[in-house]
């Protein structure tokens, strides 16, 4: 889902609040410089390497392609890319790009990944060099959307070292997964917990069809679109007016179904259709109607699964989305199935551990459906349990280029809030809130049901002289995030670790629970050891 500038509804609220804390040019989680290898002119290079087309069949590109000019194949859509095989101690590719937007991810013999930022016009750019004069593996994947470069981003070919060639690469996996989604299927803002539109926030592979696909060693390809709805929504087409393009923006050429034959279809829209206004009713007929007369007949075998996340709207798809499952099932179509993907932590977009989350769950639903091994869940997911808290001792940092651990959201549009090594309370971090005017915090959300009672704690302490205090919240919300009632502690901290805890009882209408802790006074306050329990 896109949240558009100026969409500022009691169901669904822009938490735009840290994007100030977020450098708009970042590096992601595994390259420590973006961009990464510079671009050098073509021509410069052409006598010491080895050119290799873009149609040489040892290339095995992955996801929609247009071989229109094979020569000069261009692609669009988040998370596409190739695999190929070489000998040589280098490898080198030139692009050609219109708008200096598109960035790649580059991995070496499953070495973490190097981002690549094109530059604008064409150019080659060095991949890798100085390897060991053997065989390699290197495999590239286009982490930004489509709209970002669309149909402008096109491959001209490899140049490896004199006399070396390219190799058969491994074999595809055999299973095959599809996507159709929004703004958090592509990756939308997964490098950083601000909300960011910027481009270099976005990474597909840090989306959950690319870790579905990890998780049960598929090959996927994705679809989508940030903003785009079922039936309206924020982009300039509806997914049932893009899903059949080779290319996002471009009409022409159609993509050939017949080229990639999923096992498993997944879709996830709608939730632009709410913040845009769409009904129910609207929501349902549209999406039966692409699932029965635009993707079934593209698919005739495959498992299709409507996914849809919860807890960001009263009238969001995910509380029907068993329904429209129900109807497709009841005109005859036994090959669909639903699956609805918790949205606890604001109305912010996913961020790298919270897409894990979404991605075990949905992995795990998909193996069912197909009758395969159930997935091992990525440890990397911070999404917690019901009625209880992950990470609490703060230990976990998928994503350390962000603010705070794993799980935790941070409120810093008047502070810091920074992960801190040594003298933890337990373990060997704890995060540090430093106000600049008025307060700096953070909190977890879960699950929460009505009646129950609710006890958290955190240890806390000082790092400033003078009186400090701190607050701990227990934040009862309703679906639409909505804030129902709140318990509040106000202690004084002192320089040494205290324990401090309180408790509340979810009134009617809770949906949700949040453990929020926050600095005071303009001191400076560690937190660590947060726990959050539930009884009768």
């Amino acid at each position: 889902m896109k949240l558009p500038v100026g969409a500022r509804r009691a169901t669904l609220l822009i938490t735009a609040i840290i994007a100030a804390a977020c450098a708009p040019e970042r590096p992601t989680l595994t390259a420590p410089v973006e961009p990464s290898p510079a671009a050098q002119p073509a021509a410069a290079l052409a006598a010491a390497y080895v050119p290799n087309a873009p149609n040489d069949p040892s290339i095995q590109y992955v996801g929609r392609w247009d071989f229109s000019t094979p020569t000069k194949p261009k692609t669009a859509w988040p998370g596409t890319g190739m695999v190929v095989a070489f000998a040589g101690t280098s490898i080198r590719a030139s692009f050609t790009e219109d708008n200096s937007n598109n960035r790649l991810l580059v991995s070496i013999d499953g070495a973490a990944p190097v981002t690549v930022r094109l530059a604008r016009g064409t150019a080659t750019v060095v991949l890798a060099q100085g390897l060991s004069n053997t065989t390699h593996l290197l495999r590239l994947v286009k982490k930004t959307e489509g709209c970002c470069g669309a149909a402008n981003f096109a491959f001209l070919g490899f140049q490896l070292d004199a006399g070396k060639t390219l190799l058969a690469p491994p074999a595809r996996p055999s299973l095959r997964l599809d996507f159709y989604g929004d703004s958090h299927a592509a990756g939308y803002s997964a490098e950083c917990s601000c909300n960011s539109q910027e481009t270099g926030f976005k990474n597909a592979a840090y989306a959950y069809p690319a870790l579905v696909g990890q998780l049960l060693n598929a090959e996927i390809a994705n679809q989508s679109w940030s903003g785009i709805g079922i039936f309206n929504g924020y982009a300039t087409k509806t997914m049932p007016q893009v899903f059949d393009r080779t290319l996002q923006s471009d009409v022409s050429p159609l993509w050939d179904f017949s080229r990639y034959t999923p096992d498993a279809v997944v879709v996830n829209l709608g939730g632009n259709d709410v913040i845009k206004g769409a009904t129910k009713a609207q929501i349902m007929t549209a999406m039966q109607g692409f699932v029965a007369t635009q993707l079934r007949p593209r698919y005739p075998n495959a498992h299709i699964a409507l996914a849809a996340s919860y807890g960001w709207s009263y009238n969001e798809s995910a509380n029907y989305v068993h329904e429209i499952a129900g109807a497709l099932q009841g005109a005859g179509d036994a090959k669909v199935s639903w699956v609805r993907l918790p949205w606890l932590s604001g109305q912010e977009h996913r961020v790298y551990c919270e897409q894990a989350g979404h991605a075990n769950i949905l992995a795990a639903h998909l193996a069912a459906q197909l009758g395969l091994p159930a997935p091992t869940p990525s440890p990397v997911s911070c999404v917690p349990g019901a009625e209880t808290v992950t990470n609490g001792d703060l230990e976990r940092d998928a994503l350390p280029t962000d603010a705070g651990a794993d799980g935790w959201r941070a409120f810093v549009s008047r502070g810091t809030v920074a992960v801190r090594t040594g003298g933890a309370h337990s373990g060997s971090r704890f995060v540090q809130l430093t106000p600049k005017a008025g307060y700096a915090g953070m909190y977890q959300a879960t699950d929460a049901i009505p009646g129950r009672l609710y006890s958290a704690s955190a240890s806390l302490r000082k790092s400033t002289a003078g009186t400090a205090t701190a607050r701990l919240r227990l934040e009862f919300r309703d679906q639409a995030q909505n804030l129902i009632s709140e318990q509040v502690a106000a202690p004084t901290v002192g320089n040494a670790w205290g324990q401090f805890s309180l408790s509340g009882r979810a009134p009617a209408g809770t949906w949700q629970v949040r453990v929020v802790a926050v600095s005071e006074n303009g001191a400076v306050i560690d937190v660590d050891t947060i726990t959050l329990t539930a009884s009768n």
